[in-house]
């Protein structure tokens, strides 16, 4: 058998402990929970949250983080602590917003622009007609 052991377990956090705190830091604390849920279940202070994780509980914005998340804990031998989303459902959205943005195509159909000559304002001419008593 080998040294290496990495241990592997699932779990659903509770988050509703952020709701507690003011509006404008909740998603922060819960962020916080996240961590010292991680460090007292894995036994290490050494915890890294992948990028799906964190926008998970930043989906909402500041105000309305999640009231829980399952999350897969993955520790390495070297005692550091992966986070990863077990939420299908929220990664292939991720996935989908994202890829229309990257396979954007730039628009063709732009009109041929026609150069229009300023109209000059022209006085009309007015011919002189020679009056009728004027003859002589």
């Amino acid at each position: 058998m080998s040294n290496t052991t990495k241990i592997e377990r699932i779990y659903t956090v509770p988050l509703s402990r952020a709701w507690i705190g003011p509006k404008q830091r909740r998603a922060k604390r819960a962020v916080t929970i996240l961590k010292e849920f991680t460090s007292k279940h894995m036994k290490t202070d050494k915890v890294n949250i992948q990028k799906d994780v964190n926008e998970a509980l930043w989906k909402k914005g500041i105000g309305s983080p999640p009231r829980r998340i399952k999350v897969k804990m993955i520790k390495d031998e070297e005692g550091v602590v992966e986070v990863f989303l077990i939420d299908h459902e929220f990664s292939k959205e991720i996935e989908t917003t994202k890829e229309p943005e990257t396979t954007k195509e730039p628009e063709t159909t732009k009109e041929p622009e026609t150069t229009k000559e300023p109209e000059t304002t022209k006085e009309p001419e007015t011919t002189k007609e020679p009056d009728a008593t004027e003859e002589k």
